[in-house]
């Protein structure tokens, strides 16, 4: 199985012009996005709360949480952001939906998502 990556801009909902483009690992698995903790900071997001989460290995962790604006192929959305450790890169299922993205595992690509209105 292959890895996707995807590069998005990252940036302070209160201040939008305090941003960085960073390099996402895909991870339809996880439910929240990840950056380092000093990279958010750079962008002077701080946590408004902490959450616990469980790891693909069973352990619980605790970190602090976000939200921050992501922005792909000319649309941003607001959604959670982890400030986790250093190399974690991750975008996870919440930011995709935000962005009304799906990943194609076999084409390895983020496509656009039918978005349903109820």
């Amino acid at each position: 199985m292959s890895m996707t990556w995807v590069e998005m801009r990252i940036s302070n909902p209160a201040q939008s012009d305090r941003g960085k483009t960073f390099r996402l690992l895909v991870d339809s698995g996880a439910h929240y996005s990840v950056i380092p903790v000093a990279e958010a900071r750079a962008l002077g997001l701080e946590a408004h709360a902490s959450e616990d989460f469980e790891l693909a290995n069973g352990a619980r962790v605790r970190y602090p949480v976000c939200t921050a604006l992501f922005e792909h192929a000319g649309k941003t959305r607001g959604a959670p952001l982890i400030l986790g450790e250093p190399d974690v890169y991750l975008v996870g299922a919440l930011t995709l939906e935000a962005l009304a993205l799906v990943l194609d595992p076999s084409r390895r690509e983020l496509l656009p998502m039918p978005v349903l209105y109820l």
